[in-house]
């Protein structure tokens, strides 16, 4: 238990100083904005770094110390703060209740969670972004999937020397909670501070509500709250700061879904700001193209593949669906938000559908102590470059992430399910079988999961 909560308050830690640095040297007013400019400049400073050095480690040490000192001589300035409203204070406290569930899932729901633990796997042993998926993966070039959360999650476990898959877990999490924050920052453009806070934790709710059973919606939340948190600045339009200021969160946009996941969601984006009006289109150039020249190196970098996946449908409906939504908000908040029934109802509204999705995502779990134990167990006992044979298709997924070795046959993201032929390997890995007493390997025959070696 005393190990779990000090795992826990190293990723918090960690990861409340990525969101805030060096976001508070960029801007200090409005603060709703400063866990978007700090996180997307992480996210791209990834193909902005050369690929022979410095290390991924080295530069988030010597940046955030820089970071922390410039911090530090602003701070030494009064400051004009004030007690928050309750409208913020509902914000952050729902924005930080999305990360409830690390303390009981082992790992982030779903099988395709699997392959991005093991992509941010690659990116801390590579201490930058691979050429390849090598050893885990047959796959050459490095972009399959959502980069962003992996990339996260590798800063995360840089920080706070957690394992990729629970920095990955405490990453998807948090980005859930980023995306309460964008949509009351954006709904703050139509509405007062109460129908705004209500709205976006209700947007957010459903929203994750509606795609907890889907694969391939692991980076969306993410990719979508700095989406809508550059269309607020965009709409904000008070100078070339700002467009500025939203390019770079826009580029932390596409850069975390790639192509042509990126496209689609700048499509969406670009419809945000059009509800804005004309004046609101004149301003979209100018943070475009600070937007597409900021990503282009970490797009150029993990583009070899990121056609594999090609446009996944659950986070397409995601923005939609909350596209959707800010447009009604924006121009029925008033009329709602005087009715005396209507925050209890809400409130009670975002308690079942937050219910409902956490119980969905449980049920879609798919590493258990067993699992975690048998990945321990391979990486004491194997070799890095050994191959392992799975019959089944949950611990074709995780092993790669949770031992650090390759998988036959492997499981990418949307794959097709292969036949088990562990004829060929040393090492099998298998779930609910009973293997022969004097093939299971020595000091391991846990729960529902046997090693097995020839």
């Amino acid at each position: 238990m005393l190990l779990a909560l000090a795992e826990a308050a190293a990723g918090l830690l960690a990861l409340t100083v990525l969101l805030l640095l060096p976001g508070l040297l960029i801007v200090r007013s409005p603060w709703p904005f400063v866990p978007f400019l700090s996180s997307s400049f992480w996210l791209i400073s990834w193909g902005w770094l050369a690929p022979a050095g410095p290390g991924r480690e080295r530069f988030l040490h010597v940046t955030l110390a820089f970071s922390a000192l410039l911090a530090g001589l602003r701070l030494l300035k009064p400051l004009e703060a004030s007690r928050p409203s309750w409208p913020t204070v509902a914000v952050i406290v729902a924005a930080l209740a999305r990360l409830a569930p690390y303390s009981t899932w082992p790992a982030a729901p779903g099988l395709d969670a699997g392959f991005a633990s093991a992509s941010a796997l690659l990116l801390t042993w590579r201490d930058g972004i691979p050429a390849s998926y090598l050893p885990l993966y047959s796959l050459f070039g490095f972009g399959a999937g959502d980069f962003g959360l992996p990339a996260l999650a590798a800063d995360v476990s840089f920080l706070a020397g957690l394992p990729p898959h629970r920095a990955l877990l405490m990453a998807t999490l948090a980005s859930e909670g980023l995306l309460t924050l964008a949509l009351f920052a954006f709904a703050r453009r139509y509405v007062s501070a109460a129908p705004a806070a209500l709205g976006s934790v209700v947007a957010t709710a459903l929203a994750l509500f509606v795609v907890a059973r889907s694969e391939g919606a692991l980076g969306a939340p993410l990719a979508l709250s700095l989406a809508i948190a550059g269309a607020s600045l965009v709409l904000r339009g008070a100078g070339r700061s700002t467009l500025v200021a939203a390019g770079l969160i826009w580029a932390g946009s596409l850069v975390t879904l790639g192509i042509p996941g990126g496209v689609v969601m700048g499509v969406v984006t670009a419809g945000l700001v059009a509800a804005g009006g004309w004046p609101a289109l004149g301003r979209l150039g100018l943070a475009g193209a600070v937007a597409a020249f900021l990503a282009a190196p970490t797009l150029w970098r993990t583009a070899d593949s990121a056609d594999l996946m090609g446009l996944r449908l659950p986070p397409l409906v995601l923005a939609l669906a909350i596209a959707a939504g800010l447009v009604v908000a924006a121009g029925r908040g008033p009329r709602w938000a005087g009715r005396p029934w209507a925050p209890p109802a809400l409130v009670a509204l975002v308690l079942a559908a937050t219910v409902g999705d956490w119980t969905m995502r449980t049920a879609r779990i798919r590493v258990d102590a067993d699992d975690l134990a048998a990945a321990a167990w391979l990486r004491a006992h194997s070799h890095p470059t050994d191959v392992v044979c799975a019959d089944d298709e949950a611990s074709r997924a995780w092993v790669p992430a949770l031992a650090g070795r390759a998988v036959r046959p492997g499981r990418l993201p949307g794959s097709r399910i292969q036949p088990f032929d562990g004829a060929a390997c040393r090492i099998q890995v298998l779930r609910g079988a009973a293997a022969p007493a004097l093939a299971i390997a020595p000091a391991f025959n846990q729960g529902s999961v046997a090693l097995v070696l020839r």
